[in-house]
């Protein structure tokens, strides 16, 4: 989306949504944002929400994940030109908020939150282009598949790393520092618990309340100093004194 749309000028909007009582609810809260949202046009199913978006072209699509006639992807896989700002909705809690994390995707979940759509809303202007890539690694893991790559935010891109070249992450304020082998570290403004969720299932541990580490990197625990690990690079990271017979319960399973 340009910027010229967030500098006062109204952002066309187009919602595909096929419940009546979530698209209401999504109508009112838009009309409380900051931004006026110029609703070109709303569509129930797959072939209305292809049909629509073609001829409208909308700046920012509202898209139900599972829709009449079949899901979001199909949508999208009909398309000739893709909305480069997408917001995701879905009522499927149980898996939605982690796929989309790793895709780094913007998602609302049913029923729809206000002040959370707010929040949604005014990431946009700073975020880049929604990339094919992205859409592709969150077909897989809705299709609940392991995820190999994730998805990271920058100021100037999305970049699509592989889990495995991650070597550990490190709080920032609300900023979280990802470094990434053969690569210099990059700031993502997300806070390190979010990557504690996502990478915890893959090899990482948490050793301190800023510190998020790849345990197969670990090269040694040293008890002294008040305890900390060294990594293969030779780095060396704190372990909280809450956390230490975790860690060494860990490393030594």
């Amino acid at each position: 989306m340009g910027e010229a749309s967030y500098l006062g000028a109204m952002i066309k909007t187009l919602i595909v949504e096929d419940t009546s009582v979530h698209l209401d609810q999504l109508l009112e809260a838009l009309k409380h944002q900051e931004h006026i949202y110029e609703i070109c046009a709303t569509a129930s199913s797959v072939e209305s929400a292809v049909r629509l978006i073609a001829d409208h072209q909308p700046e920012l699509l509202f898209l139900d994940v599972e829709i009449e006639g079949g899901t979001a992807f199909d949508v999208l896989r009909a398309l000739d030109v893709v909305p480069t700002q997408i917001i995701f909705v879905t009522a499927r809690e149980e898996f939605a908020l982690e796929a989309f994390r790793w895709a780094a995707l913007d998602y609302l979940l049913k029923p729809i939150d206000a002040e959370i759509l707010s929040e949604t809303l005014s990431r946009l202007p700073q975020q880049p282009d929604i990339k094919a890539s992205q859409l592709d690694m969150l077909h897989s893991l809705l299709a609940q598949n392991v995820p190999e790559r994730i998805a990271l935010h920058t100021q100037e891109e999305i970049l699509l790393v592989s889990v495995s070249d991650i070597t550990r992450c490190e709080a920032d304020g609300n900023y979280c520092k990802i470094f990434i082998e053969g690569q210099k570290p990059v700031l993502i403004a997300r806070p390190l618990k979010e990557y504690d969720q996502l990478l915890s299932k893959h090899g990482f541990l948490r050793v301190h309340q800023s510190h998020l580490v790849q345990q197969r990197l670990v090269r040694s625990f040293v008890k002294t100093d008040g305890g900390y690990l060294v990594m293969d690079d030779g780095v060396k990271i704190p372990v909280s004194t809450r956390r230490r017979t975790m860690v060494i319960d860990a490393l030594t399973r």
